[in-house]
C-alpha cells in the first residue's frame, strides 16, 4: 500500500469521513476534505505513516480488545521483533519491538490487525 492508501485507510478506521466544506464552492459537490471523530473539517487527515506520535496514538485508540492488541502485537513483531532475534540474539522481543518501530512499521502492523492491509499494491 502506498503511504497516501494508508493514510486514509488508518483515518477511515478511527471514524474519519469524506466531507464536503462550507467554504466550498457552491454546487461542487465533490467530498475535498475530511471530517474527524470530534466533527472538525480538515484538509488532510494526520499523516500516519509518517509521523510516529500520529501513528502510536492511532494504535492505541484501535486497539481496545485483547484480540486487537494481540493481533497488533504479533504483526509489529513481524516487522522488529524478530529483526531482535537475528541481529542481537536473544533480546524481548516485545521491549525492542516498541522501541525500535517507525511509524511505518506500527501503520503497517495496525492494518494487518484489522485485515485491511493489502499485500503489493
Amino acid at each position: 500500500m502506498s503511504a497516501d492508501e494508508i493514510r486514509v485507510a488508518i483515518a477511515e478506521a478511527l471514524g474519519w469521513t469524506r466531507a464536503i466544506s462550507p467554504l466550498q464552492a457552491r454546487g461542487d459537490n465533490v467530498p475535498r476534505h475530511w471530517k474527524g471523530p470530534k466533527g472538525v473539517i480538515v484538509n488532510h487527515t494526520p499523516n500516519f505513516p509518517g509521523d510516529l506520535n500520529a501513528a502510536k496514538d492511532a494504535a492505541v485508540k484501535i486497539c481496545d480488545t485483547e484480540k486487537k492488541i494481540g493481533d497488533f502485537n504479533y504483526h509489529l513483531h513481524q516487522a522488529c521483533g524478530l529483526k531482535a532475534f537475528r541481529e542481537y540474539g536473544n533480546t524481548d522481543r516485545t521491549e525492542f519491538a516498541n522501541n525500535t518501530a517507525s511509524a511505518l512499521d506500527i501503520c503497517t502492523a495496525l492494518l494487518k490487525a484489522l485485515g485491511i492491509w493489502k499485500e503489493g499494491e
